[in-house]
C-alpha cells in the first residue's frame, strides 16, 4: 500500500498490523520462500488476531 492511499484513509493500530502482515506474506509467496497460508494463518495468531468468533 502507497503512503498516498494510507494518507487518503488513514488505518488504524489493527488494520495496519494486520496489512503489514498480510503483505509481508504475499510478498514472500510471489518471491517463491514457500510461504503458503498456514504461514499467514500463524503469523495473524501470533500477533494476536485469530479468528473471530461466528455469531
Amino acid at each position: 500500500m502507497t503512503q498516498q492511499q494510507t494518507e487518503a484513509r488513514p488505518l488504524g493500530a489493527d488494520a495496519r498490523a494486520i496489512l503489514t502482515i498480510v503483505w509481508k506474506w504475499i510478498e514472500d509467496a510471489n518471491d517463491g520462500l514457500g510461504s503458503d497460508v498456514g504461514d499467514l494463518q500463524h503469523e495473524l495468531e501470533s500477533a494476536g488476531y485469530g479468528p473471530l468468533e461466528e455469531s
